[in-house]
């Protein structure tokens, strides 16, 4: 939801006194592209009859012949140009390198400028992997959005082409922002946690807005929970860095981790290998940067076979230093990056080293891989003969395809539902899609429909994730997330929908479809359970992160995952001379191990889940106190009806599992007042 600044308000009572039009230019040199466009946008009108845009036309070969027609001129003090566009369609269908070329230069002194390139359909995988492309992604520091594409089919219908931009790409919250960047009234709204409006001035408006059925029981159920005054209670007590999403290590935050050396490390663990009970490889190679992804990745393909020797030198040297010999962890997995970009043979190879250290793993451990949407099935074949047991796929976007350009997902929608069905006929028990929300411009309607195509799809595992939201991901700073109570009522809308279906809850993110998991004896991710109920992981690769008793340490590349390529080369170097990639990391005292163990516990939480959170004697035992103990506001969270105590286990209700972030965040500290 966009939230409206007090000058928008007066500009939509009073249309002169509001903001000019958008100008949008069409850089074309086929005439029919260009007059369709301009006749398309030309009728679309506002409600008081004016049009929404001022259009300009220029062929590309002016532009050629006469460069000055983009660049920026002088005038005084101020600077203009003959044509400033607040929206820029570039038709880059013929001689597409000296086209990005020119595009390139254009954004380079254009920031605020939102692109749509178009590009035939038989193109897009050239676009993708273009230098010039790759370029023009990463340099994008102004709108979300400011560089994307839309294909165009083989039938050259380019009134149906306008009319799908502006469904999916222009939809009328990206037109909001734009005119507030023109205006430069944008309210950056980047931090989630901040005041807003009382719950029952968003209920009234999500019921007006969105009245489906799903919509109306998930915002009763979230009026049981006395939303404004948990929240208050909540957010009164956490500590520092609440504004960052909890890491994917959960815990402690990034900002906390410090240098450290292989010398610190190899002492702790080095009598530690029977206690590794999950193992982690992380594959870096993607076809591109996704906008949401916190973790490290490296474009391309071209240095794969090069780092799987590394990887097999990684654990050779890991292995001499401990004095290890094998390993027998219960869940291992491949995650990246994506995995699925190594081709058949280094696939093949990457099995085979997985054999020569964890000799045992297609007996002993479950292995589970993640794919993109653009895979073929010969890769899918050649992991499932290294064993691979369970697939996951980042679909994240089911049917919505102007968020998945938003989001930089280089594939069709259409295309992640063919990878879904090649899964199932390999995994039919253990297939995972992968879902995103709280992602900008994604609406509550929106987040509904994609609940309901991944029933459809008829996959038995599906993971819902909150959009971690930190400087570590890769978002300009102009941004308009869902609100707190937007994000809450999507997690409370895909729990409620997936459990009427007939999934079952076993995580706080993830249900699993009752019949598989019967099917695969009640362990549908190995090793996400062995990590979080407290064992050790080890994690090797570039950036991947290693925990045991007592330390938390992460590899090169873990520190900065915008640099990537730059670290990928100090990594294969300090790999060549006989060192491990150490980084850095934390040895953590017995509270911050403490708040590690509760917070990787709580998230094994869900509704009607048996084990249901964090083992009580397993928390005594090792730690020699109990819970309230260690953590005596627990008990006012149970009493406010966010912790539940079942069968031996602390775990998250219905309540805490919608105010999870903020739930996890309040056992960062020990001995805090809730009162």
């Amino acid at each position: 939801m966009i939230s409206k600044t007090m000058d928008d308000e007066k500009s939509s009572e009073n249309p002169e006194k509001g903001q000019s039009k958008l100008e949008v230019l069409i850089i074309s040199d086929n005439k029919k592209y260009s007059d369709a466009g301009k006749e398309y946008l030309t009728n679309l009108i506002t409600a008081d009859g004016s049009s929404l845009f001022e259009i300009s036309n220029l062929a590309i070969d002016d532009l050629i012949t006469n460069g000055d027609l983009l660049k920026e001129r002088s005038s005084g003090n101020k600077d203009v140009s003959v044509y400033r566009p607040d929206i820029l369609f570039f038709d880059i269908r013929e001689n597409i390198d000296d086209r990005i070329k020119l595009l390139g230069g254009y954004l380079s002194s254009h920031k605020n400028c939102f692109t749509i390139v178009s590009i035939d359909e038989r193109n897009f995988d050239f676009l993708i992997n273009h230098d010039g492309w790759k370029d023009i992604q990463r340099n994008a520091n102004g709108l979300s959005l400011s560089q994307t594409y839309r294909m165009i089919s083989k039938k050259n219908d380019y009134n149906k082409y306008f009319e799908r931009v502006l469904k999916e790409i222009l939809p009328e919250n990206t037109l909001s922002i734009i005119k507030q960047v023109k205006s430069g009234t944008l309210n950056v709204t980047k931090p989630r946690y901040i005041d807003f409006t009382k719950y029952a001035t968003f209920s009234k408006e999500m019921r007006e807005k969105f009245g489906s059925e799903l919509v109306a029981k998930s915002l009763d159920i979230l009026a049981t929970f006395n939303p404004d005054e948990t929240y208050k209670m909540l957010k009164k007590t956490l500590p520092k860095y609440s504004e960052d999403s909890i890491p994917q290590h959960c815990y402690p935050p990034f900002k906390d981790f410090i240098p450290i050396s292989s010398a610190e490390i190899i002492p702790i663990i080095k009598d530690q290998d029977k206690g590794i009970t999950s193992a982690y490889v992380h594959i870096p190679f993607c076809i591109s940067e996704c906008k949401f992804c916190d973790y490290s990745v490296v474009e391309g393909v071209k240095e794969a076979p090069a780092y799987l020797k590394d990887l097999r030198k990684e654990l050779e040297t890991i292995f001499n230093s401990t004095g290890w010999r094998t390993l027998s962890p219960q869940g291992m997995h491949i995650g990246g990056g994506t995995p699925s970009t190594l081709s058949v043979e280094l696939v093949k190879e990457l099995g085979d080293l997985l054999t020569d250290f964890f000799p045992n793993y297609q007996k002993n451990s479950r292995l589970s891989f993640e794919i993109s949407p653009a895979v073929n099935e010969a890769k899918l074949d050649a992991y499932k003969n290294i064993g691979a047991s369970r697939a996951s796929v980042g679909l994240q976007v089911i049917r919505n395809e102007g968020l998945l350009k938003w989001l930089k997902r280089v594939y069709a929608t259409g295309k992640g539902e063919k990878a879904v069905q090649m899964l199932l006929k390999r995994w039919p028990d253990n297939t995972n899609i992968d879902m995103l929300y709280g992602i900008p411009q994604q609406t509550i309607g929106s987040w509904e429909e994609d609940l309901t195509a991944a029933i459809e799809l008829g996959v038995p595992s599906i993971t819902f994730y909150d959009l971690r939201v930190s400087p570590r991901t890769r978002f300009v700073e102009n941004q308009q997330f869902p609100s707190f109570y937007e994000t809450m009522l999507m997690r409370v809308m895909a729990i409620e929908k997936f459990l009427e279906s007939g999934y079952k809850q076993v995580s706080d993110n993830q249900v699993v479809d009752s019949r598989a998991l019967k099917e695969i004896g009640n362990q549908p991710y190995t090793y996400r359970d062995a990590k979080k109920r407290g064992g050790s992981t080890l994690g090797i690769g570039l950036s991947s992160y290693s925990i045991f008793p007592g330390l938390i340490y992460s590899n090169i590349g873990g520190k900065d995952p915008h640099e990537s390529s730059k670290m990928m080369e100090n990594y294969s170097n300090v790999i060549e001379e006989g060192k491990l990639p150490v980084d850095i990391g934390k040895i953590l005292n017995e509270a911050e191990q403490m708040s590690l163990f509760m917070i990787q516990g709580l998230k094994l939480s869900g509704i009607n889940k048996p084990a249901n959170g964090v083992d009580t004697n397993q928390f005594k035992t090792r730690f020699g106190q109990t819970i309230y103990q260690a953590f005596p506001h627990a008990i006012a969270l149970q009493d406010a009806g966010i912790l539940e105590k079942k069968d031996g286990y602390l775990g998250l209700t219905h309540k805490g599992l919608a105010f999870e972030q903020l739930v996890l965040k309040n056992f960062y500290q020990r001995g805090i007042n809730t009162a």
